[in-house]
């Protein structure tokens, strides 16, 4: 196993053959789904905020997804930072400028 849990399932996902491959993503999704209606955001919403990370040698900064509860508390954000893409050179600055609204 590599460090990252993530890195291992996906390759053990891609291990499978094709046709269970989609089973096993549509329980996963399933699964998450029903994990995702358990977090009470409630009426609250989310934006993108920067991260300050310390390291022993440096410090980095980092956007994540950061969500609220209706009262405006941070209730929580993502475990890994955004990372910015797209499929045209477009749709990568759109995505840029959705953030940096």
């Amino acid at each position: 196993m590599t460090d990252n849990l993530l890195e291992d399932i996906i390759i053990k996902f891609n291990k499978l053959p094709a046709e269970n491959q989609r089973q096993v993503a549509e329980n996963l999704f399933a699964v998450i789904e029903d994990k995702l209606e358990d977090i009470e955001i409630g009426s609250g919403h989310w934006d993108y905020r920067i991260i300050q990370k310390e390291r022993e040698d440096s410090t980095t900064y980092h956007i994540h997804e950061v969500y609220y509860s209706s009262d405006n508390e941070i209730q929580n954000w993502t475990q890994n930072p955004i990372e910015l893409h797209g499929e045209t050179l477009h749709e990568l600055r759109a995505n840029l400028y959705k953030v940096l609204l």
